[in-house]
């Protein structure tokens, strides 16, 4: 038991206010839904352009 005692002696006892505070974490996801919306923005123009390019090579 000694020696499992020493093992995990070295982690520390956390006692500072959790990192993520309730305003930051709804701002953390404000910008994600706003980061999913450009990548599907971003792959709709890219189906879009291929739809294009399929086009151009048939016409």
């Amino acid at each position: 038991m000694d020696t499992l005692s020493s093992r995990y002696g070295f982690i520390p006892h956390r006692s500072s206010p959790s990192f993520f505070l309730p305003r930051t974490a709804q701002q953390v996801k404000s910008r994600k839904g706003v980061h999913e919306l450009a990548r599907a923005a971003a792959a709709l123009l890219g189906l879009v352009s291929w739809g294009g390019v399929l086009l151009l090579l048939a016409g």
